[in-house]
């Protein structure tokens, strides 16, 4: 940070990259990125949830079964239990997903 007396101002303006793996220890002061901050999942698999698909101003709901990890606002695949259809949708929250239903 140019101007700052902080005497962490030049590690503070490091790039964030994607992390993987295991956590690192935080240090007292230093900045942390977006992409270092896991969310806490919503769903896991095996998780029963309501299927939504809102076409035009009618809703469609149906029990599905999660098939992998998900937080909030994650896409994840769901097992529609009465078609045994697999389906993309995105989770609303623990019990929700809404079916992403292209161009409408």
């Amino acid at each position: 940070m140019r101007g700052s007396s902080h005497p962490d101002s030049a590690r503070t303006s490091r790039v964030c990259s994607p992390r993987s793996g295991p956590a690192r220890p935080l240090r007292a002061g230093a900045p942390i990125c977006n992409s270092e901050v896991q969310r806490p999942p919503r769903v896991r698999y095996g998780d029963e949830v309501n299927l939504v698909a809102i076409i035009g101003g009618i809703r469609v709901t149906a029990l599905g079964k999660v098939l992998n990890t998900a937080s909030k606002g994650d896409s994840v695949m769901v097992k529609n239990m009465s078609s045994n259809e697999t389906v993309q949708a995105v989770i609303v929250n623990k019990n929700t997903a809404r079916i992403m239903l292209g161009g409408i």
